[in-house]
């Protein structure tokens, strides 16, 4: 659904009433008002009576390079938020990922949407993926060095397996919406945060999106599937920085994941001959044909384009 990378200018984003403007005037304010604030609180600290009570209030924690610094810890009341999820939607076999296209705007965006009641944020991804690209999408396993702990059974595997968890969230905040259409304010409305969960997903190379998947306010978004690097350009020089980071980052997991793939295969094939070798020494009724292949990856046979740099 419209987002604020579908957008420029005054046109609604998220289907809030939200305005592009409004949101980054609302995080300008936000970024303002939380220096002031720890610019406040260090003076109140340092001078006065009783100033050796006034707690400190450091620079926000900066985590890895891949993301940006810690915020405060928060609590939103339902009426503030709202959650989304997005996709990335790559296909393996070309080195290829898709990009929407706003003709309104002229704006490129990944696919993305709000949750409704109900939905889980999987089933929001798939979704949004299908309505606003045309591409019945599935999940695409990757190496994610996710915090989420793993079930009892995968505890048990030989080696690190592949998820399927967000490789990014993201936030934005609003601000108040702009009255109904009978000039009446929305009740209750102080604007709020938008988090948004970012997934990826894969499509066969045979593929076709579907024409008539779009609902009504998205018939003017066009699908494209473009090389890596062409998505990295347009990306850049529509200044979608947010994108850009989403993008090269699923990308090079997907890199990972084929190198990681093809390199475990080798060292099962090495095993195999191993054993069928030390077997063939004192019997001839095992052969390397006989051994099990089901822990194969199914990316690891593919024909993967060169795995460059797309910067």
């Amino acid at each position: 659904m419209p987002t604020q990378h579908k957008h420029i200018g005054n046109q609604r984003s998220a289907g809030t009433g939200v305005t592009d403007g409004q949101q980054r005037s609302a995080q300008t304010n936000r970024s303002s008002r939380t220096h002031g604030h720890h610019q406040r609180s260090h003076q109140a600290g340092s001078t006065g009576a009783g100033a050796h009570s006034q707690p400190e209030h450091p620079a926000p924690s900066q985590f890895s390079e891949d993301s940006s610094p810690a915020v405060p810890n928060s609590a939103w009341y339902a009426s503030d938020f709202l959650v989304g999820a997005g996709m990335v939607i790559l296909q393996p076999s070309t080195g290829c990922i898709v990009l929407l296209r706003d003709l309104a705007t002229h704006c490129w965006f990944l696919p993305k949407g709000r949750k409704d009641v109900g939905e889980s944020l999987e089933q929001t991804a798939l979704r949004e993926a299908y309505e606003e690209s045309g591409f019945q999408v599935q999940f695409l396993p990757l190496y994610t060095p996710t915090n989420a702990p793993l079930s009892p059974q995968d505890r048990l595997y030989p080696w690190v397996l592949p998820n399927t968890e967000p490789i990014y969230i993201s936030a934005m905040s609003w601000r108040p919406r702009r009255p109904r259409a009978d000039h009446t304010v929305r009740p209750g409305d102080s604007g709020g945060e938008y988090l948004t969960f970012w997934y990826v997903g894969q499509i066969a190379e045979d593929v076709r999106p579907r024409l008539d998947a779009n609902m009504p306010d998205e018939e003017r978004y066009i699908t494209h599937l473009m090389p890596i690097k062409d998505a990295v350009r347009v990306l850049r020089e529509d200044h979608e920085d947010e994108l850009l980071r989403i993008v090269i980052m699923a990308w090079n997991l997907l890199v990972e994941r084929v190198n990681s793939d093809r390199a475990r295969e080798r060292e099962l094939v090495r095993h195999r001959e191993a054993a069928a070798r030390a077997a063939s020494s004192t019997t001839d009724s095992v052969s390397p044909s006989a051994s099990s292949t089901h822990d194969e990856s199914p990316l690891a046979g593919q024909d993967f384009p060169a795995s460059d740099d797309p910067l």
